[in-house]
């Protein structure tokens, strides 16, 4: 059915997943007590960066792992909140992409509220509507930061395609980790991407942040003398950025709509905000890079959240996909 990937290829080992599980849960006695996640030595931190140390305290990637562009970009993530990875795109990708997103955006309505904004269209759910972004979700340079930062198999909560229309007014300002209960509150667990499908400009809505505020105590909330900047870039542009960095649309006083692509990642163990499972009907799925499988939550997170009849969940698509 998958002619490029190959589902059986694309699969997991079932039997060594089932084997660490069942290890796992051996493991288990009386008077033990297991941590599942892992410890916080060996960490990449903002002091100095060391061959052979994590570069966060869930991934199980190290620094010397990262390409140097990735070092870069995840040094900007941690010092700053935010980075801008420039042309990232090719012209050829920019103009497929500019021309779907045109087409799925085309029956969507205005928003219903000032902060989604009621001179904004979104299509949620862009898994369902488009493969323009499946590469794009597979690409390694996006990957290594994902992975840089979450313990394996992180999830997608959310992506959509957006508009912001003329007329549009500024977004209020917030940082996404607040809408999911996520404990401890300013531990980075949310990690963000915006696309530029059109240049962005201070005039046409581009994103606003407050540089550095990622770093700021929970307790603490911006003023109008905080120092703020405007996500400028060229169209085909990406601009990464955590889910506890203060950030806000942009008004566009343009005359002319600013498209974008928000792609949000999550670790594996919150629930996301979109509910992929309903969102992508079952038939796009199956027939979904192995990846991005995972992304929507055909995955486990270790030993055993997620699965399905004790196994891995996988499995059980491959099963389903049997029967269609």
């Amino acid at each position: 059915i998958n002619a490029e990937y190959g589902r059986t290829a694309a699969m997991p080992p079932m039997r060594p997943t089932q084997e660490r599980m069942d290890s796992f849960l051996d493991r288990f006695g009386d008077y033990v007590s297991i941590n599942t996640s892992q410890d916080d030595t060996h960490l990449t931190t903002e002091a100095g960066a060391v061959a052979g140390h994590r570069t966060s305290q869930y991934s199980t990637m190290t620094w010397d792992q990262l390409s140097s562009e990735g070092q870069a970009s995840l040094t900007d993530l941690k010092e700053h909140g935010s980075t801008i990875l420039k042309n990232f795109l090719s012209p050829e990708m920019l103009a497929e992409l500019s021309s779907e997103v045109d087409r799925v955006l085309a029956p969507c309505p205005l928003g219903r509220n000032d902060f989604g904004g009621t001179r904004t269209r979104r299509a949620y759910a862009a898994l369902a509507k488009t493969r323009v972004l499946d590469s794009i979700l597979t690409d390694p340079r996006l990957l290594e930061l994902v992975e840089s930062l979450f313990a394996p198999n992180p999830l997608l909560s959310v992506i959509q395609i957006l508009e912001i229309l003329p007329g549009e007014k500024p977004q209020k300002l917030h940082y996404d980790q607040q809408f999911q209960n996520h404990h401890p509150p300013r531990e980075v667990s949310v990690f963000n991407m915006i696309i530029a499908v059109d240049d962005f400009t201070p005039e046409n809505g581009a994103t606003t942040i407050l540089p550095d505020s990622h770093l700021w105590p929970q307790e603490r909330a911006p003023n109008h003398s905080d120092p703020r900047a405007c996500l400028e870039m060229p169209a085909g542009s990406v601009a990464p950025f955590v889910g506890t960095l203060w950030h806000g649309g942009g008004g566009n006083t343009t005359d002319k709509p600013r498209r974008a692509v928000l792609i949000v990642f999550q670790q594996p163990w919150y629930r996301p905000l979109e509910n992929s499972f309903l969102a992508v009907p079952f038939k796009t799925a199956i027939e979904l890079h192995p990846k991005i499988q995972s992304m929507l939550g055909y995955s486990l997170h270790h030993p055993f959240v997620g699965a399905v009849d004790n196994r891995h969940p996988a499995l059980a698509l491959r099963q389903l996909a049997a029967k269609l």
